[in-house]
């Protein structure tokens, strides 16, 4: 096997002749040229793809950041509108409570000015149904008393029996 081109350009310079030999050999070293990778290019390929890796890595890392500094932004929003929500609610459940114990205190006042009210009903009441029992108690004493006269009045021998007590008939 050959180790260099000259040796390689020597054995084909005897088969193909000068021009095409020299022709092929062109071309060959051409064509490796192109096609070949040195140690020089896949470094430079190496470094360059570390550097867009790198490059990548900065801006996911960037990008990451900001990701999550916005979640933190909207996370500290939420929360702040939640705790501006739970105050209102907060407020409305206090503003409720007020309004009930009022409403309560109102209606117990309410309700305590008609039992006042409706007892002192019922005594004027009482009081009237006992002066008019007393009145119709005096009364009923009174018939009973004038029917009890009426009765001794009209009675002849009770009369005789009064004339002789007192001295009227003889």
């Amino acid at each position: 096997m050959a180790n260099s081109t000259v040796e390689v350009y020597e054995k084909i310079r005897v088969k193909l002749g000068e021009e095409e030999a020299r022709a092929l050999l062109d071309y060959v070293d051409a064509r490796i040229e192109r096609e070949a990778v040195t140690k020089l290019d896949l470094k430079e390929t190496e470094d360059s793809l570390r550097s867009e890796m790198q490059e990548m890595e900065n801006g996911l890392r960037s990008d990451m950041q900001k990701i999550v500094g916005n979640v933190q932004e909207m996370e500290n929003s939420l929360r702040s509108d939640m705790q501006k929500i739970v105050g209102n609610v907060q407020g409305v459940e206090n503003s409720l409570r007020s309004d009930m114990q009022k409403m309560e205190n109102s209606l117990r006042s309410d309700m305590q000015k008609m039992e006042n009210s409706l007892r002192s009903d019922m005594q004027k009441m009482e009081n009237s149904l006992r002066g008019e029992m007393k009145d119709i108690e005096w009364r009923s004493k009174l018939y009973f008393i004038l029917i009890g006269a009426l009765i001794i009045i009209t009675n002849p021998k009770v009369l005789e029996l009064i004339g002789r007590v007192m001295g009227f008939v003889r």
